[in-house]
């Protein structure tokens, strides 16, 4: 993954203890060149052959206070090809978001009939679905929590990372989605609802 040259000397200049004591132009270029090395080094261990040496680097960088160091490892776990760095990637980036929103659109695998009844309902109603996550905590496939939602305003949810998977449900199974992760960040997979409405749910996570 690509991090520009801005990013990185924005990040040594706000984050690195050696750049706060700088006294001159030259100090703070040379503690953002060093800063720079370390993010490149980092990266190349990410994208390198040594899977347990990419989830020992990624489970460091999130576990580490510095903030950019945990968004890179964060996206560049959410873009890798090695699937066990994406589920932790995935964990991580629900485990620390308050909340997910989910744009709506229409099963056009369902029948016709539930077709017209989801259309009308996204004319009508809404097209954005707002997940509320709270209460997490760790359990052995994945951070699981509390939802709430903007769906009837309902409360007393769950969810759960199950692996690639964002499964969630609403209080009395009202409504219940199992979103899975793609590339780009992207959360996609299918919505459904008490009522009979069928939808496909897409979440950005970036």
């Amino acid at each position: 993954m690509n991090f520009s040259v801005p990013l990185i000397l924005f990040a040594a200049l706000s984050l690195s203890p050696s750049i706060v004591s700088a006294q001159s132009a030259a100090e703070l270029l040379e503690a953002a060149r060093a800063q720079s090395k370390e993010i490149e080094e980092l990266k190349g261990v990410m994208d390198g052959p040594d899977r347990n040496l990419r989830l020992a680097a990624f489970d460091a960088m999130v576990a580490g206070d510095n903030s950019l160091y945990r968004d890179i490892a964060v996206e560049a776990g959410l873009a890798s090809s090695d699937s066990l760095l994406r589920a932790r990637a995935l964990n991580h980036a629900i485990g620390s978001a308050n909340s997910l929103v989910v744009t709506l659109s229409v099963d056009t695998s369902a029948s016709k009939t539930i077709q017209e009844l989801t259309t009308n309902y996204l004319a009508e109603k809404r097209q954005l679905l707002t997940l509320t996550l709270s209460d997490k905590s760790p359990s052995a496939s994945g951070v699981t929590g509390s939802l709430s939602n903007d769906y009837k305003s309902g409360g007393d949810g769950s969810f759960e990372i199950q692996g690639l998977q964002l499964i969630f449900k609403g209080g009395y199974n009202y409504i219940t989605g199992e979103l899975t992760l793609k590339d780009d960040a992207v959360l996609t997979g299918p919505v459904s609802t008490s009522e009979g409405h069928r939808f496909i749910g897409t979440a950005r996570l970036r």
